[in-house]
């Protein structure tokens, strides 16, 4: 099924201090100069990361903030857009090599790159699934049901 329990929901809201400061320093640890091209593996991925975990802080009030599905909504579309960007600009790289591009051997760099995506992707549809889930569960809680409002007369136009 689609839409996550509430205990996996809460399961990786209480995770978001391990995501949030993983991926940080899998993003800085692929940032840092000293590091050969070679073994520069997960920069996208690692950002993915990060972005979950920033996420999973600001929506950790699911079952009492009354709105919060709409910024799950907002949350899902911005982050696959930039991650698209993300993995755009990590193609163009590769499409277009640096004067530096000879160091890397011919292939694995195609490979490094494959990986790194499939693994964003991964996290990507995680996050997805995760977000759809709490503005699912919120607007579930935070709005009753209609059931007992009484119908509409169509005669009065004054309602």
């Amino acid at each position: 099924m689609l839409l996550l329990a509430d205990e996996q929901i809460d399961r990786i809201i209480g995770n978001r201090r391990r995501m949030f400061f993983g991926g940080l320093a899998w993003f800085a640890l692929m940032l840092t100069p000293p590091i050969p091209e070679q073994l520069r593996i997960g920069f996208v991925t690692s950002f993915a990361i990060l972005g979950f975990g920033e996420f999973a802080f600001m929506l950790k009030k699911w079952r009492t903030d009354r709105g919060l599905w709409m910024l799950a909504t907002l949350f899902v579309v911005i982050y696959g857009l930039i991650l698209a960007c993300v993995e755009f600009s990590e193609f163009a790289q590769l499409l277009k090599p640096g004067p530096g591009a000879a160091v890397v051997q011919k292939g694995w760099a195609e490979v490094r790159l494959a990986c790194d995506c499939a693994l964003a992707l991964l996290v990507l549809s995680k996050f997805v699934r995760f977000a759809f889930s709490v503005a699912v569960r919120n607007w579930q809680l935070t709005h009753p049901p209609r059931a007992s409002e009484q119908p509409r007369n169509s005669t009065n136009y004054l309602d």
